[in-house]
């Protein structure tokens, strides 16, 4: 079974999401939904319920997740600094860290796929 942490910034997963937050509904579901995944989510202690579960209105209430000391935007800031600590400090040993955002998260041992949904920030020579 292969083991994978979804790196989730669950604000954008809440009621009426955009389309990234559709996208992240749609591929941790998937995930879950497989036999041959064991996933579980990561996210920030801020956007979870107080008992450190999803909360009931989120699309991706009930499935496993671990939370993160810091808020997403914090935790990706410190991330892109240090690139320390690896998400598996929270989560426990994975074959794949997944994020549906444009997120950067350091592993130890895991594999990181990235899903990127706007290639404006490879564009170094836009104006914007």
């Amino acid at each position: 079974m292969t083991r994978v942490v979804a790196y989730v910034q669950m604000r954008r997963a809440q009621i009426a999401p955009t389309g990234v937050g559709k996208h992240i509904i749609h591929m941790v579901r998937g995930l879950s939904g497989l036999p041959e995944f064991d996933v579980m989510m990561a996210g920030s202690r801020t956007d979870l319920a107080p008992d450190g579960t999803i909360r009931g209105d989120s699309p991706l209430a009930g499935l496993r997740v671990a939370s993160l000391p810091w808020s997403s935007p914090a935790m990706e800031r410190w991330w892109r600094v240090t690139r320390w600590p690896a998400i598996e400090r929270w989560t426990g040993d994975a074959d794949w860290v997944y994020s549906p955002s444009e997120a950067y998260v350091p592993t130890s041992r895991a594999k990181l796929a990235v899903t990127v949904h706007d290639l404006h920030a490879f564009e170094r020579d836009l104006p914007w």
